[in-house]
C-alpha cells in the first residue's frame, strides 16, 4: 500500500506497482483532477462509487464524462462501472430506485453488488453483499 503520491508519480507509481502484483487498486478523491485522469489513462477499470442520492448521481454522471474525455484523449476504451454505496440491505428507496432505473435506460454499467452499510451499532462498518438483479 502507498499512502500518497502526487500528479508528477502517479504513473510510474501504478506502472512500478504492476510489476510487483497481479491487481492495482488506486483510490483517489471523488473529484475531477489531473491525478484521477492520469489514473485513469492506465486503468484497466474504474470504479464510481456512488450513494443512492441525487447529488452523487451528479457527480457519478460528471465521473463518467471525465472517462469519456479520457478515452478520447488516450484513443482507447476503458471500461467503467457504477457502484452503489452506503445501502441499506431492507429498504430500496425510491430515488435509489430511480436512479438505477435511469442509468440503466441510459446504458450506464452498474455493478449487481452494492455496499450496504450496516445498522447503526456498527458505525463505519461496511458489507457487500453480492444481488444478482442486474446483467
Amino acid at each position: 500500500m502507498i499512502a500518497t503520491t502526487t500528479e508528477d508519480s502517479i504513473i510510474d507509481t501504478i506502472e512500478k506497482a504492476a510489476l510487483q502484483t497481479t491487481f492495482v487498486i488506486v483510490d483517489l478523491e471523488g473529484t475531477a483532477s489531473m491525478m484521477a485522469s492520469y489514473a485513469m489513462s492506465r486503468a484497466d477499470l474504474v470504479i464510481i462509487p456512488a450513494q443512492g442520492s441525487h447529488l452523487d448521481a451528479t457527480e457519478a454522471v460528471r465521473a463518467i464524462k471525465l472517462v469519456k474525455s479520457q478515452e478520447k484523449a488516450f484513443q482507447r476504451k476503458i471500461p467503467f462501472a457504477i457502484l452503489f454505496t452506503r445501502t441499506s440491505a431492507a429498504i430500496r428507496p425510491r430515488t435509489l430506485q430511480s436512479i438505477e432505473t435511469e442509468f440503466s435506460q441510459n446504458q450506464i454499467p452498474m455493478f449487481g453488488t452494492q455496499i450496504h452499510e450496516r445498522d447503526a451499532g456498527k458505525r463505519n462498518s461496511w458489507v457487500l453483499t453480492i444481488e444478482n438483479r442486474r446483467k
